[in-house]
C-alpha cells in the first residue's frame, strides 16, 4: 500500500534529517568564518538536501512495506509472523568454519529480528501517514489565512508617499531588478517585510516613515530591496513548502530558522557596502527592536527576532573568526554524518542477507541436482 510506503519513509526521515542536521552544523562550526553568504549556501544546501531525500528513501524501500518484510523473510526461509533462533539455523560444516558459522547465525538472527519489527511496524504505518496528512492539512491552512492576511494587508494601500516610490524605482535602478517592485506604506504591520511571489511588494509602516530619519528609512527600504535581488521570496516559498511537508521534524525547523537568520545576515551586509551608512542602519535596526514585533513567515521580515544580533555584527567583525579547535572536531562530525546517511540507506534495501557471501540452506538445497 501507499500508506505503508509512505509511514515508512517519514519515520526514515526523522534520523536522516537529524543526520543533515547535524552535518550542517559542523561544516557551520568548521567553515562559517567564511561569512554569512557561504553559510545561508549551506542552509540552504541543507534544506533542499532534506526536501530530496524522502524520494530517495521511498525508492530505496522500493515497492510496498509488507512485501518488504515477505521479501526479507523469504531470503533466510521464513514466513513471517514466526520466531527464528540461533538454533534453527544451520550450515554446512565443511564450508565454513566454526568462528563463520557463529557469525551467519548471528547475522541472520539479526536480520529475522529485524524483518519482524518491519511487519510488525507496516501494519501502523497507515496511522503513521493519516497523522501526517492531517497535520500537512492544518499547516497548510495556517499559511493560507497568513497569506490572505497579508494580500488584504497590501491592498489597503492608497499610493501616499510619492516621494517614496520614486527613491524605491531610483534604488531598485541602482540594484538593476529586473521586475518592478511594488510599495505599500500601512498602519500595519509593525515591520518592513516582502510579500509576494509573482509581483513582489515592500510592505513599509507609516511610524517607520514618520519617526526615523530619511537615511535610516532610506537603509531599510535598501535592505528589502537586496531580499528582491536575491530572490528570497522564491527562497522563502521553498521553506514554506519544507516546514509545510516535513512539519514532523524539528530538524527542518532549525535549519530554516538558521536560513533566515543567515538570510539577514547577507542583506546587512549588502546594505552596509552599498551606502555606507552603518549607523543610520543601526539606527533603523534599533526602531525595529523597539516597536516591531515577529513577522509573518509567508513574508520576509526585516526583523523576524534577530534584531539584537544584527546590531552586535555591526559593532562587532570578529563574530566570524575560525577557531581551530572546533574546526576539526566539527569536521570529523560531519564527515560521520554524511556517512551514515547512504549506509542507512543501504541498510533499507532488502537484499543485503547475503552481504558476508555465505547462501542460507534453503538456497543451498533448492540449487542441488534432484535424483
Amino acid at each position: 500500500m501507499i500508506a505503508d510506503l509512505a509511514g515508512w519513509t517519514l519515520l526514515h526521515f526523522l534520523w536522516q534529517g537529524a543526520l543533515i542536521a547535524v552535518a550542517l552544523k559542523g561544516i557551520l562550526a568548521a567553515w562559517g568564518w567564511r561569512g554569512p553568504r557561504f553559510r545561508y549556501l549551506c542552509t540552504y544546501g541543507a534544506l533542499l538536501a532534506m526536501l530530496t531525500i524522502p524520494l530517495v528513501t521511498a525508492l530505496a524501500i522500493g515497492v510496498k512495506s509488507d512485501s518488504h518484510s515477505r521479501r526479507l523473510g523469504q531470503t533466510i526461509g521464513v514466513e513471517f509472523p514466526a520466531t527464528v533462533t540461533p538454533a534453527g539455523v544451520s550450515v554446512d560444516p565443511g564450508s565454513a568454519s566454526p568462528a563463520q558459522v557463529r557469525l551467519y547465525e548471528a547475522v541472520l538472527l539479526a536480520e529475522v529480528k529485524i524483518a519482524h519489527a518491519f511487519y510488525l511496524g507496516t501494519a501502523r504505518m497507515p496511522l503513521v501517514a493519516r497523522l501526517w496528512l492531517s497535520g500537512l492539512l492544518i499547516l497548510s491552512g495556517v499559511w493560507l489565512v497568513s497569506a490572505l492576511r497579508l494580500r488584504r494587508l497590501t491592498g489597503r494601500s492608497t499610493g501616499e508617499w510619492p516621494d517614496w516610490h520614486s527613491r524605491l524605482r531610483s534604488l531598485s535602478g541602482e540594484l538593476r531588478l529586473q521586475r518592478p517592485v511594488g510599495l505599500a506604506v500601512l498602519p500595519q504591520p509593525a515591520m518592513p517585510m516582502l510579500v509576494g511571489w509573482r509581483r513582489p511588494t515592500i510592505v513599509l509602516p507609516r511610524a517607520l516613515i514618520q519617526e526615523l530619519p530619511t537615511s535610516a528609512t532610506e537603509s531599510l527600504l535598501y535592505h528589502e530591496l537586496m531580499h528582491v535581488k536575491r530572490r528570497d521570496h522564491i527562497a522563502n516559498l521553498v521553506q514554506l513548502i519544507a516546514e509545510t511537508l516535513l512539519f514532523f521534524n524539528p530538524a527542518v525547523w532549525w535549519v530554516s530558522h538558521r536560513m533566515r537568520t543567515e538570510r539577514e545576515y547577507c542583506c546587512d551586509e549588502a546594505v552596509v557596502a552599498a551606502l555606507g551608512k552603518r549607523s543610520a542602519y543601526a539606527q533603523g535596526l534599533a526602531w525595529l527592536d523597539t516597536n516591531s514585533t515577529q513577522g509573518l513567515r509567508s513574508a520576509v521580515s526585516a526583523n523576524g527576532g534577530l534584531t539584537l544580533q544584527r546590531l552586535r555584527r555591526l559593532a562587532n567583525h570578529d563574530l566570524d573568526r575560525p577557531r581551530p579547535l572546533a574546526r576539526r572536531l566539527s569536521v570529523l562530525l560531519t564527515v560521520l554524518a554524511l556517512l551514515a546517511i547512504p549506509i542507512g540507506l543501504w541498510i533499507l534495501r532488502p537484499s543485503n542477507a547475503n552481504v558476508l557471501g555465505f547462501r542460507p540452506p534453503a538456497q543451498e538445497v533448492s540449487s542441488a541436482p534432484q535424483t
